[in-house]
């Protein structure tokens, strides 16, 4: 079963790139999405090996893009720093306002009696 899901999930990755340039990242990820659920109810439910071998290559195309996608989209994401680590020294662009004093990220080391000392 594992060839099925491996076979299923390269024939999707070849296949990626002209999915989501025709019909779009959002459309090809709700789409895998409910391939992949779909699949693996079929798996889960199979009366019959043959049925589950079906089962597990929808799951297995399904899955193929969910993780290349996911990642992609975090890449675009304009709040993520430029070094790609959200512990960056730099102050992100969320939250705009906070209700606390002494906003920012990471929070400030300021000296012992100042209103943003810890």
């Amino acid at each position: 079963m594992l060839g099925v899901f491996i076979a299923a999930m390269l024939v999707l990755r070849t296949l990626g790139t002209r999915l989501i340039d025709r019909y779009g990242r959002v459309l090809v990820l709700r789409a895998s999405g409910l391939v992949a659920l779909g699949g693996l109810v079929l798996f889960g439910l199979a009366p019959a090996l043959p049925v589950a071998a079906v089962g597990v290559a929808a799951w297995g195309a399904g899955a193929a893009l969910a993780v290349p996608i996911a990642i992609a989209a975090a890449s675009d994401d304009p709040r993520v720093p430029p070094d790609g680590s959200p512990w960056s020294r730099r102050s992100p662009p969320w939250p705009r306002s906070s209700p606390h004093r002494c906003s920012g990220w990471p929070p400030s080391r300021s000296a012992p009696g100042t209103p943003c000392s810890r």
